[in-house]
C-alpha cells in the first residue's frame, strides 16, 4: 500500500514538471509572435496577450450590438410598414358599399367596420350575459381582393381561429373589438366585422397573428344562453 502511494506521487511531481515546462515554453513562443523577440520579458509577454484577447473581445462585443441593432431596425420597418398597409386597407373598407361604422366612444380610439350578412331579429346582449356565437376570423391579406372582402365567403381553412359553438360571458374574456360588435348585434344575426389593431390585438405579435394586425371575423350570434 505504501509503495503504491509513492508511484503515484512520483507520478504527480513528474506530471507538474512536464506542465511547467510546457506552460514555459508556450509564453515564450507568445513572446515571439507578439513582439518578434524571445527576450521579451514575461510581463511584457503578457501584457500583449492581454491587449490583444482584449481586442477579440471588443469585436466580438461590437459585433454583436451592431447585429442586434440591424436586426431591431429592420424589425421596427417591417411593422411600421405592415401597420400602415392594414390602415390603408382599413381605409379603403370604410368607403365600400354597406359597410357600417361604430365608434370606440369609451376608449376614444377608431372603431371598427362591419358588413350585415345576416339580418337578426332578437335580443341585444347586456353586460353580464352569456352569450353563443359561432366565428371565424382572418388577418388582412393583400392578395384577397376588396370585393371578395366584401360579398365572397372566405375560407376558414384559411382562418387563423374559428369555432361552431363558442359561449362566454357579454364584457369580458373577448378582443375589444368583438364586444364593441356584439353588443349592437341582434340574436340571429351574421356580420363580418372588420377590427383594427388598437381594439383586436395590439402592437404586439402572437402565436399566429403579426404585431399591428386588422382582424376580420365572422360572428354569427346564435343566442343569448343565460341572463347572469
Amino acid at each position: 500500500m505504501n509503495r503504491t502511494k509513492v508511484l503515484k506521487n512520483d507520478e504527480s511531481y513528474a506530471t507538474t514538471d512536464y506542465l511547467s515546462v510546457f506552460i514555459f515554453c508556450f509564453i515564450y513562443i507568445c513572446s515571439w509572435i507578439f513582439t518578434g523577440s524571445i527576450f521579451t520579458p514575461v510581463n511584457s509577454i503578457m501584457n500583449q496577450i492581454n491587449i490583444y484577447m482584449k481586442k477579440q473581445w471588443l469585436i466580438v462585443i461590437m459585433s454583436c450590438l451592431l447585429s442586434f441593432g440591424f436586426t431591431s431596425c429592420t424589425s421596427n420597418d417591417q411593422d411600421t410598414e405592415w401597420r400602415d398597409e392594414n390602415l390603408a386597407f382599413l381605409d379603403k373598407v370604410s368607403s365600400q358599399d354597406g359597410i357600417k361604422y361604430i365608434n370606440d366612444s369609451i376608449n376614444g380610439n377608431p372603431g371598427i367596420f362591419y358588413k350585415v350578412l345576416k339580418e337578426g331579429t332578437g335580443k341585444t346582449p347586456i353586460y353580464g350575459n352569456i352569450v353563443e356565437v359561432s366565428y371565424a376570423g382572418w388577418i388582412y391579406n393583400d392578395t384577397i381582393p376588396m370585393d371578395h372582402y366584401m360579398s365572397g365567403v372566405l375560407d376558414e381553412d384559411e382562418a387563423f381561429d374559428s369555432s361552431n359553438s363558442y359561449e362566454f360571458s357579454f364584457g369580458g374574456a373577448v378582443i375589444d373589438g368583438w364586444t364593441l360588435a356584439i353588443q349592437y348585434m341582434p340574436v340571429g344575426s351574421k356580420w363580418r366585422v372588420f377590427i383594427p389593431y388598437n381594439l383586436g390585438y395590439g402592437s404586439s405579435e402572437t402565436t399566429s397573428i403579426p404585431a399591428y394586425s386588422t382582424l376580420i371575423f365572422d360572428i354569427d350570434f346564435k343566442k343569448i344562453v343565460s341572463d347572469n
